[in-house]
């Protein structure tokens, strides 16, 4: 099944790389849906944008978890403790 999903939908040390297009969030609730059946469980996320939001949150979640970034855009947030070590160093 999940041979079913372009390479770029997959998920990269455990996360997803972007939120996919309305055509790829089916093809993905579809999977889930089958896998769900065969494997006899309730699966949730098993609607485009059920598939959409969750990729969301988890891109948001992983921004928040790796300094400001969000989706494939990084954004400057400094860490305070490199900042101090970095100056006690200069001084």
């Amino acid at each position: 099944m999940e041979a079913m999903l372009p390479g770029h939908l997959l998920y990269t040390a455990g996360w997803p790389t972007s939120v996919p297009t309305h055509a790829e969030a089916s093809l993905i609730a579809r999977v889930r849906r089958r896998v769900s059946s065969l494997v006899g469980i309730d699966a949730r996320h098993v609607t485009p944008d059920a598939v959409n939001a969750r990729y969301a949150d988890l891109l948001a979640h992983r921004g928040q978890r790796e300094g400001g970034a969000v989706g494939s855009a990084r954004m400057y947030t400094p860490d305070l403790f490199s900042e101090i070590a970095n100056r006690e160093i200069l001084l």
